[in-house]
């Protein structure tokens, strides 16, 4: 099977709808349709720290289920799971580290804009700047890629990156 990330490519050079980037109006639909795929009711469903943490195990067990029957996901079904996978880790990382959607173009280039004063290192060099993006798309891709090769993904991990403070923040 191909990466994911070619999948994404070539649909967006095609135009296909589901490789274009995604809205801030379409999040929390997204999101939503993630936890229906899962099976999350209630609680579950809720877009939190904690379902993020049971995020890889839900979509592993998604995926085996299907795939122990025989089932084959077509192009246009991985298309659509990392759409939500992207919307909704964009959607509790916004509700709990604020930032603003960011959408220059395909599914790819998703990402949340933070606004502050940011320190970073280039090579030897420290870098200062105003505004930090981080991408969601390469994000919800390695994620789902994980899910289809049997690699364990530490989803807090990920999230955890996102954690990175503007200069005077404590941690």
């Amino acid at each position: 099977m191909k990466q994911m990330q070619d999948i994404i490519y070539y649909n967006y050079k095609n135009k296909n709808p589901l490789a274009q980037g995604i809205t801030e109006g379409e999040v929390r639909k997204l999101a939503s349709d993630l936890g229906k795929r899962l099976s999350w009711s209630g609680k579950q469903l809720e877009p939190s720290q904690e379902t993020l943490a049971r995020l890889f195990n839900g979509l592993v067990s998604y995926y085996n289920q299907l795939s122990s029957t025989g089932y084959s996901f077509s192009e246009n079904e991985h298309l659509q799971i990392v759409r939500e996978i992207t919307a909704y880790f964009g959607y509790i990382v916004i509700r709990s580290k604020g930032g603003e959607w960011d959408n220059p173009g395909g599914l790819l280039d998703v990402g949340i804009k933070f606004s502050g004063d940011f320190e970073g290192v280039k090579g030897n060099k420290i870098t200062k700047s105003t505004i930090r993006v981080e991408n969601l798309g390469y994000l919800a891709v390695g994620i789902w890629d994980g899910v289809l090769a049997g690699i364990n993904i530490d989803v807090m991990k990920y999230y955890g990156s996102f954690a990175k403070k503007r200069i005077g923040e404590s941690l």
